[in-house]
């Protein structure tokens, strides 16, 4: 019996001919494999699109949530999440070590780990899960894009300069 769910070739998506879904988006969320231009897609397509390309057995789905890359690909046993962050690595091992700093809590809470990738220079986070299902594959982008966020907001804070602080200078003399 063939599957419900049409999967179209490399150059036609299955869906490319349908309009973007109507209504306000939960998350902006689009996927370059599906979708020629930019759309907001809701949880929704991002299910059906997962599922699309599960059924596709394309190696690689390439999406963009919140304006920001997320890439799974197969692996030999499951799939491989990876969520670039924004921040560049500058190759100085400063920069590296403050990142490695932050990372020793954060695999405690999180599941994806922090690496460096090394065609593009940049940090991500990078997940392996097995393969469970879609309702999995969905929980686990979730994580990452959340888990990205909090990241994205300790490099930040973690980049500011520290601020030094104001002595009062009373008639030429510090008292501190």
């Amino acid at each position: 019996m063939p599957s419900p769910l049409k999967t179209g070739t490399p150059s036609t998506p299955p869906f490319a001919s349908h309009p973007p879904p109507a209504g306000p988006p939960t998350r902006r969320l689009w996927s370059s494999t599906t979708w020629p231009r930019r759309s907001s897609m809701k949880s929704v397509d991002l299910l059906a699109t997962v599922e699309r390309w599960l059924d596709s057995g394309t190696a690689e789905l390439l999406l963009q949530i919140d304006q920001q890359p997320l890439r799974i690909q197969r692996g030999t046993n499951g799939l491989i999440y990876t969520a670039p962050l924004s921040a560049a690595w500058r190759g100085d091992d400063e920069s590296l070590a403050a990142a490695l700093r932050l990372s020793g809590p954060s695999i405690r809470r999180f599941s994806a780990a922090l690496a460096l990738d090394p065609q593009s220079h940049r940090l991500c986070l990078v997940q392996f899960q097995s393969f469970q299902g879609t309702s999995p594959v969905i929980s686990i982008i979730e994580a990452l894009v959340n888990q990205r966020d909090v990241w994205e907001s300790m490099l930040e804070a973690s980049a500011s300069p520290a601020k030094r602080p104001v002595r009062p200078l009373s008639l030429g003399n510090s008292y501190v």
